[in-house]
């Protein structure tokens, strides 16, 4: 931040109410000017500050280089969504395609078998073409709308009904191409966001310990004091707790690393072993991984709990 737009902001704090939240401990005050958040001589984006509430909320501090984090999982969670949408954006295009060539197939079909009438130099009739049009699909609406168009004989009335429709088709197959093209090409970026995206979070990962949960627990370990409870008794799971368990692990299975349409939570350490609902203890997984476990801990199930995010296959 530059200390011109800093004093601005300075001159700018009586006028306008911006304040967020005051700390009594630290004496600062959270404020936001120009959709930016200052926290005393800092600066950070809405995202930021949405992503520090998470990792607060994770039972976290809130370093910087953990905001950072934050922020990265949430980039690619949302580079995973788009590419969702984009994919479904391109089968939907497909299939519209593949409509319009069955169309356009249908179109050449009765085209052909004129030609071969034409060619045997045999006379066509309006009953025979009507019957022809029904063998291949067309539908009443078709037959009336050429009844009624234009045409020395049926032969020419047929061709001058279809050949706008043909032209119509071609250029739909065309803009469906172009769209598909420029679908590819925002996939592609969007690849190479998330690639750089999961660089940063490994770099980031290399550097801090998040205080996520222990890798597997030992048989008989000693019970870490802040997950400790009454063995088989289970807590209820606030609402935000879940919220923030999902979007930690992104919709992937911490066991197998496999996106799952259906996911629950699952107690790392078993709650018949003493294990609490809390946000360290809590991890995404699948059906068939959730079973496997059961209330045993992974290294008694023979699993092993992958870092958030890690996607396997």
């Amino acid at each position: 931040m530059s200390r011109e737009k800093y004093r601005k902001l300075l001159q700018l704090q009586e006028e306008t109410p911006v304040v967020v939240m005051r700390s009594k401990k630290k004496g600062r005050t959270l404020w936001m000017f120009e959709n930016e958040f200052y926290w005393g001589d800092k600066c950070y984006t809405v995202d930021e500050v949405e992503t520090m509430i998470l990792v607060q909320q994770m039972g976290l501090q809130p370093f910087d280089q953990h905001v950072s984090l934050a922020v990265q999982i949430r980039a690619m969670n949302r580079y995973h969504k788009q590419s969702d949408e984009l994919h479904r954006q391109s089968d939907g295009l497909r299939r519209h395609g593949d409509e319009l060539k069955q169309q356009g197939d249908t179109y050449v079909a009765l085209g052909r078998w004129m030609d071969g009438h034409i060619k045997a130099e045999q006379p066509l009739t309006t009953a025979e073409v009507e019957d022809q049009m029904l063998g291949l699909g067309f539908i009443i609406e078709d037959i009336q709308d050429l009844r009624v168009a234009s045409g020395a004989d049926i032969i020419d009335k047929v061709r001058d009904w279809m050949q706008p429709r043909l032209n119509a088709i071609g250029a739909q197959l065309g803009a469906i191409g172009v769209q598909m093209e420029a679908i590819a090409a925002q996939m592609e970026a969007i690849g190479a966001q998330k690639e750089a995206a999961s660089a940063e979070m490994e770099a980031i990962m290399a550097e801090i310990s998040l205080g996520l949960p222990e890798p597997i627990p030992v048989a008989r370990a000693p019970i870490p004091a802040e997950i400790k409870a009454i063995p088989g008794e289970r807590e209820p799971i606030p609402d935000w707790m879940r919220r923030a368990a999902l979007d930690r692990d992104q919709g992937i299975c911490r066991y197998c690393g496999r996106r799952a349409m259906t996911l629950h939570l699952d107690h790392v350490m078993p709650v018949s072993q003493g294990g609490r609902s809390t946000i360290e203890n809590l991890v995404t997984t699948c059906a068939k991984c959730n079973l496997k476990k059961g209330g045993r801990t992974p290294k008694e199930a023979g699993t092993t709990l992958l870092p958030p995010g890690t996607l396997r296959g």
